[in-house]
């Protein structure tokens, strides 16, 4: 209800309340009144309790490697965890997994922990953990092995390299990415390298065209 009937400059608002108001889940209490749950005032305690996980985790498992490694052990435990085949989450899957609203820069931070632990040894002690937050790339034809299409190699008839050309589309940007043999290893988007991109997610949008290959 509105409560322009009351104060002359007061109007009233139509819409969702949940646009208004931040929406609250349940929380436990203990028998004097104060929550259990040490990130009740963070408003977003699942997310700040997964991002303190994955520190923790991470710190768990570099212990773990520097003790196989004083004592000389080797194993598979003590390999990187191989994450090929799978992607992170969406920030909108991951919103729904956890129950709260994260914004574009949490998310960024959030897979940048994800990634430093994944690219330490003896990840894959972690394996259970991490595709909890992870999901394979589903294959939707008979030529896809992991949704997206293998491009034609062909040969270069001057250089007599191999190379691919693919041609890609994400909402109004086409982009025509091409990949040879021999290549330098070095991006170069318009004059521009990998290293303008600093954030995580931006390295990930651009570098999304060289790895999606719908043609």
């Amino acid at each position: 209800l509105g409560s322009s009937l009351f104060f002359f400059f007061e109007f009233s608002i139509v819409c969702r309340i949940s646009i208004v108001f931040l929406r609250f889940h349940r929380f436990s209490f203990d028998d004097e009144g104060r929550p259990k749950d040490t990130r009740f005032f963070t408003l977003q305690p699942a997310f700040y309790g997964l991002l303190s996980d994955v520190g923790m985790r991470t710190k768990a498992v570099t212990s773990f490697y520097n003790d196989h490694l004083l004592l000389r052990r080797k194993g598979a435990e003590l390999e990187p965890f191989n994450t090929s085949g799978s992607q992170w989450l969406s920030r909108e899957k991951l919103e729904k997994k956890l129950g709260e609203k994260i914004s574009e820069e949490m998310y960024t931070h959030l897979l940048m922990a994800f990634d430093y632990l994944v690219s330490l040894p003896s990840s894959s002690v972690e394996e259970k953990f991490i595709m909890q937050y992870r999901e394979p790339l589903a294959a939707s034809t008979a030529s896809r092995l992991f949704g997206p299409d293998i491009p034609e190699v062909t040969v270069d008839p001057v250089t007599n390299r191999r190379q691919a050309c693919v041609k890609t589309r994400c909402k109004d940007t086409r982009v025509e990415v091409q990949v040879s043999d021999a290549g330098t290893g070095k991006f170069d988007i318009d004059g521009h390298d990998l290293h303008t991109f600093r954030q995580l997610i931006a390295r990930y949008k651009v570098s999304f065209a060289a790895l999606s290959w719908f043609s």
